[in-house]
């Protein structure tokens, strides 16, 4: 039995912050699990999916804050605990850790192109796909352990129908367009509506951030309103629950060093749409498990939306949304997740 620390900045709605929450959740069945929140950036209702045998500390130190305090007391807890693992998330968290022996701090490091120079203070890391252990070799030149996040995949709805009437597209991420690139998206739907003269479609945006103004308004300039609804923030129970009433997710990124909603969607019996960057192509298994274009081509993403219901109406998708959804379920559990872990510790 491990005593295990993680430590996060701030605790509120976003890719790391829940799967960091199920992974303790997981790792506190068989082991002495602690968590230090530095920050008072904190949902209550995820806070809430945590195991009463979790030990929880707030620091409630204001974001950006420079006061030493709040710093001080994450070390006095540290060191009180003894811990065997403090098992960081964000990469600048162990110039927050004093005097503390290198072997015993990890990091997880949750996507490609991340900053690289505190990367030498941490006693092992780990990457969570392929593309991101490539991406560190080669800008840092250091080893990590690959360790692919893992879902409770066994929460999701399984879709059982498709539909032959129109085709129900969702995309769910982050605004952040010049990441997630849901421009691209809003100009394949132009393309399909105006060119292709295909209009038995609907997408729907889940998500809110800082690019939401600016890809309302070119859905406007673009006279596409009618096919797009923005159906803004969505919690991770209601996507579990829905995902299976749509025909199709997409997720034209830029760059991504993984891509959880495309496993959520694989495990639903959805099938995927991905623009042909690291992360989602090795989940997809190199697009033998879902659909692909070529980045940032909204002219061939718009034509494959078209590959996709062709198929469906034909039938011949079934095989390929079996055969992503066994692969899903195998791959990316989180029981799995919590036991490679453990293992590298």
């Amino acid at each position: 039995m491990k005593k295990i620390v993680h430590i996060v900045w701030s605790f509120n709605f976003g890719g790391i912050q829940t799967m960091v929450a199920d992974l303790m959740n997981e790792q506190v069945k068989s082991n002495i699990v602690h968590f230090i929140i530095i920050n008072d950036n904190i949902a209550e209702s995820l806070e809430q999916k945590l195991s009463s045998d979790i030990k929880v500390y707030k620091l409630n130190r204001r974001i950006g804050s420079l006061g030493i305090f709040k710093i001080i007391r994450l070390n006095l807890i540290l060191y009180s605990v003894k811990a065997d693992v403090i098992h960081c998330h964000i990469d600048n968290q162990v110039n927050a850790l004093f005097f503390i022996p290198k072997r015993k701090i990890y990091l997880t490091i949750h996507d490609v192109n991340r900053p690289i120079k505190n990367l030498k203070r941490y006693g092992r890391l780990f990457s969570i796909s392929k593309s991101v252990y490539d991406d560190v070799l080669k800008r840092a030149g250091l080893e990590s352990v690959i360790v692919y996040n893992g879902l409770r995949l066994k929460e999701i709805a399984v879709k059982k129908n498709y539909s032959t009437q129109q085709l129900k597209i969702i995309q769910i991420s982050r605004l952040i367009h010049k990441k997630k690139g849901q421009d691209i998206l809003l100009r394949a739907i132009h393309y399909l509506v105006n060119r292709k003269k295909f209009t038995q479609f609907k997408v729907s945006i889940v998500g809110e951030g800082e690019s939401e103004e600016y890809l309302k308004k070119l859905m406007h300039q673009l006279e596409i309103a009618d096919y797009v609804n923005f159906d803004g923030y969505r919690d991770r129970n209601y996507i579990y629950q829905n995902l299976k009433n749509y025909d199709l997710l997409v997720q034209p990124s830029r760059y991504e060093g993984f891509g959880i909603t495309v496993i959520e969607a694989m495990a639903a019996g959805v099938p995927v749409l991905i623009s042909d960057i690291d992360g989602p192509l090795e989940i997809t298994q190199y697009g033998k498990l879902g659909y692909l274009f070529k980045s940032e081509d909204y002219i061939q993403f718009a034509e494959q939306i078209v590959n996709v219901w062709n198929d469906i109406n034909s039938g011949i998708i079934k095989k390929k949304i079996k055969e992503a959804k066994i692969f899903a379920d195998k791959t990316f559990s989180i029981q799995a997740t919590s036991e490679n872990y453990l293992k590298n510790y």
